[in-house]
């Protein structure tokens, strides 16, 4: 049986082939409508010392993202922005080719946890599509936004891992991510 949903008169209505309704479409087209008018976007910023050696770093708390759940993932490089938010620098081409994100989630209601989203290629997060300062050449980029099953994130258990050695940073980098995330009006 195969079914879609079309707008009648401003409302999302289940529409089987042939003109048909049912109970099955009408509940895909109410969860459908509610996650399109509710998805929503903030920046989070992952700072990393300037001249770290470490490989591991984790989220400050996010508390406005908190038992938010969170439904895409997308990152910026240098030649997408020239600082953050907060002033820094961010990632070049090359330092996101060798990075990973996990991701930690947490379901209250099934009382389930744990790395969910386990070292997600960070260049597969990124969607802006420029060319580089340095080579002229496109960056790496991918057409899709990176989406999820909504999931509560626990953000002070997630981290960025670099796949070898340090990042090379001599000031303050950042890593921005445009995070989605379903909230509820007037979040």
């Amino acid at each position: 049986m195969h079914w879609g949903c079309r707008f009648v008169k401003n409302n999302l209505r289940p529409l089987l082939l042939g003109g048909q309704r049912d109970e099955l479409g009408s509940q895909v087209c109410k969860k459908f409508k509610m996650m399109f008018n509710q998805i929503k976007t903030t920046l989070v910023e992952l700072q990393v010392p300037g001249g770290s050696t470490g490989v591991n770093f984790t989220f400050d708390q996010q508390q406005f993202l908190l038992m938010k759940d969170i439904i895409s993932v997308e990152i910026f490089s240098v030649n997408d922005m020239p600082v953050s938010p907060l002033g820094n620098v961010l990632p070049t081409v090359a330092n996101l080719l060798n990075s990973f994100l996990t991701l930690y989630g947490s379901n209250p209601q099934d009382s389930s946890k744990g790395e969910w989203l386990i070292q997600i290629p960070m260049i597969t997060l990124h969607r802006v599509i420029n060319n580089s300062v340095t080579t002229g050449l496109t960056d790496p980029y991918v057409r899709d936004l990176y989406t999820m099953v909504p999931r509560n994130i626990v953000w002070e258990k997630s981290k960025v891992t670099l796949a070898r050695g340090t990042l090379g940073n001599a000031d303050q980098l950042s890593f921005v991510f445009q995070v989605g995330y379903s909230g509820n009006m007037g979040d």
